[in-house]
């Protein structure tokens, strides 16, 4: 070779054609391994991220506002009108067409008029029938209860009414006295009177209070 003569880098002369194959399929492998990379990266990139769907919790909070009841504008009266014609008995037991929640006579009596539609046997304190006491927790002794419950191991078996007029039974209830406090009462349905149909004509009616079918102690009523 002449000394002013460039040297050929044309490396590939010199080389066999296995060597220049194996060169060449490294190159294309780089070459596809690259592109791979590529592709996969922009793949990545364009995947949404997963939506995780949470559920909706409604929460109901509570206030201490009462809601507002207009009072009824026309209330009606009872029609039990009480209606005294002689004064209570002094046994104790009388009756009323009315009551408390807890028992007590509203309107304790012998007389009423005849379309009242409930009444109750009702007793002073330590005047009920023997065994028995009034249910109240702060009785007094000028009231009347329809409440009774028993008193210790002397109470009754049972008690119980019994309505007479003229002589003929009309109306007659016993109750066992282990279920705790209990009372007697009687109760039109049919929206008659007691007296105007429901239970007998007006009039006077001779009551006894029983005791395991005994009667032990009595009273009239009148119904006008």
């Amino acid at each position: 070779m002449d000394q002013n003569e460039t040297p050929n880098r044309d490396m590939s002369r010199g080389m066999s054609d296995p060597v220049k194959a194996a060169l060449i399929g490294a190159v294309a492998t780089l070459l596809v391994a690259l592109i791979s990379g590529l592709v996969a990266r922009n793949n990545q990139r364009a995947t949404p991220a997963p939506v995780v769907n949470q559920p909706v919790v409604l929460i109901a909070t509570a206030t201490n506002a009462l809601p507002t009841i207009a009072p009824p504008t026309d209330t009606p009266q009872p029609a039990n009108t009480l209606v005294v014609t002689q004064p209570l008995a002094n046994t104790g037991f009388a009756f009323a067409s009315q009551i408390t929640p807890d028992g007590v006579a509203i309107d304790p009596g012998l007389a009423f008029s005849a379309d009242v539609k409930q009444i109750y046997a009702v007793f002073q304190v330590g005047r009920t029938p023997p065994g028995l006491h009034v249910k109240h927790d702060n009785p007094t002794n000028t009231d009347y209860y329809a409440y009774l419950a028993p008193s210790g191991e002397e109470a009754p078996a049972s008690v119980g009414w019994r309505w007479l007029q003229g002589g003929a039974l009309v109306n007659e209830y016993e109750t066992a006295t282990d279920g705790g406090y209990f009372w007697l009462s009687v109760y039109n349905q049919d929206g008659e009177g007691l007296f105007e149909g429901g239970l007998g004509a007006p009039g006077v009616y001779d009551i006894f209070i029983t005791l395991a079918d005994n009667p032990i102690m009595n009273a009239q009523l009148i119904a006008r």
